[in-house]
């Protein structure tokens, strides 16, 4: 087993998240979950004026990230990234449009976000 080694996973609230880290505590991990919050408005307003929850990190995600660490009985961080995300992917989004071209947020974020500044947030912890 590996009683002792601690192990920081991601949560999302999502099923692959919830999988890895119930996988991880059954082989004796002492697993802790960090849940990444990106974004301020809980509710955002599309083109026609409706409007719909930000699905990725709003305040149901946390929720669920919450409800699965319960379940499981691992602690959960929560980690404020909302001005890193939008000085870089926002304004990366903004200012490509701007310049003609169709941009991929999701390829920024994961880039600096996801697998840069939240990596070494999670080195630190």
């Amino acid at each position: 087993m590996n009683t002792g080694k601690k192990v920081l996973i991601g949560m999302s609230g999502g099923i692959d998240s919830a999988v890895a880290a119930y996988l991880l505590k059954e082989q004796g991990y002492n697993v802790e979950g960090v849940y990444h919050n990106y974004w301020a408005d809980e509710c955002c307003i599309n083109a026609d004026g409706s409007t719909f929850t930000n699905r990725c990190c709003g305040d149901q995600a946390y929720q669920d990230a919450l409800d699965v660490c319960k379940k499981l009985d691992i602690p959960l961080h929560r980690v404020n990234y909302i001005q890193e995300f939008y000085d870089t992917v926002v304004q990366y989004y903004l200012d490509t449009y701007k310049a003609g071209f169709i941009p991929n947020p999701c390829i920024e974020c994961n880039r600096s976000i996801k697998f840069g500044l939240y990596f070494t947030t999670m080195q630190d912890m």
